[in-house]
């Protein structure tokens, strides 16, 4: 619905709370954004490694889905995404 009305991609994002402090928050960002650097560097092993939790879903399909949500946008997701959570946190 956000897309048809705005254009814009949906944002999906994570957040920690305020009261982690500067210091544990940084370090927990700096770990996700390695963590999923390493998981587009190494797609297929990655992949692999989920598949495990994945039931009896096909690769291909599995794939496709992860393909959707982890890719170069999820470490930076550009102008358009920026203007997307603006237009969220308007919109609520």
């Amino acid at each position: 619905m956000v897309r048809e009305q705005t254009g814009l991609p949906l944002p999906l994002a994570a957040t920690h709370p305020r009261s982690l402090g500067e210091e544990t928050m940084r370090i927990t960002t700096n770990a996700l954004r390695d963590s999923i650097q390493h998981a587009l560097d190494h797609r297929d092993e990655a992949l692999s490694y989920a598949m495990q939790f994945a039931r009896d879903l096909d690769p291909a399909l599995a794939n496709q889905f992860v393909g959707m949500y982890v890719n170069d946008r999820t470490l930076n997701y550009g102008e358009d995404g920026r203007e997307a959570i603006r237009k969220l946190l308007e919109m609520g």
